[in-house]
């Protein structure tokens, strides 16, 4: 007499969809089915979840001033070494705060992302922090080379989620340091208009090299008669 093995017990299996959005007012099905024919038992949980809003900065600040950027937007705009134009932030014994903008825009079918870069001048010696919260993923940081722009390059930088404040410190030379501030991605998702704040702490000295002025011998020694 011939018989058959047993079969085998089905093994359990879990599942774990992603979070959906339900909305009252709307009929919504939820389908299970057996994978591949297979059939039996089974427990359907349904657990509510809080869901975060959507990030939104609130800058309490100098405002930046620039435009909103669109889709052929110039940015001629404190666009630093991309445009060679500044912005410049004032010392002060206590924080400084800018209210700025960011996003990506099209401009001759190519992808560009707002660049905004501050100049300041740092006397060298004490620490100078920079603290950004964004309603986009941003990247920020002390660039070198400015204004003239030969071989800028970062000092330091940093990169930080959407709304989420990160700080950066350095301790940077004497002479000229842009601040920068963008985007860390040029996605389009990051739609023009998008806000961030921007606070400076332990600029307190300014040492802009100023061009010694054009005098003659005779005028020095005018001055002392």
């Amino acid at each position: 007499m011939r018989t058959s093995a047993p079969p085998a017990s089905p093994t359990p299996a879990t599942t774990t969809t992603s979070p959906a959005s339900i909305f009252a007012g709307h009929t919504y099905y939820i389908v299970v089915d057996g994978y591949g024919g297979q059939c039996g038992d089974y427990v359907l949980a349904i657990e509510e979840i809080e869901c975060s809003g959507p990030c939104d900065v609130i800058c309490v600040g100098i405002p930046e001033g620039e435009p909103t950027c669109y889709d052929g937007y110039d940015d001629q705009y404190n666009g630093g070494c991309s445009s060679l134009t500044w912005s410049y932030i004032q010392v002060s014994p206590d924080p400084i705060v800018v209210c700025g903008e960011g996003g990506v825009f099209d401009y001759g079918g190519a992808t560009y992302r707002d660049t905004d870069w501050y100049l300041i001048y740092p006397c060298g010696g004490v620490p100078i922090s920079i603290t950004v919260e964004a309603e986009f993923g941003v990247l920020f940081g002390f660039v070198g080379g400015v204004p003239e722009c030969t071989e800028p390059g970062f000092i330091s930088f940093a990169l930080a989620d959407e709304c989420t404040p990160t700080t950066l410190t350095e301790y940077l030379p004497c002479g000229s340091v842009a601040i920068f501030v963008a985007t860390d991605e040029w996605d389009p998702a990051y739609v023009c208009g998008l806000e961030y704040s921007l606070t400076v702490e332990g600029y307190t000295e300014h040492c802009d090299p100023t061009p010694v002025e054009s005098m003659s011998w005779a005028r020095v020694k005018s001055l002392y008669r």
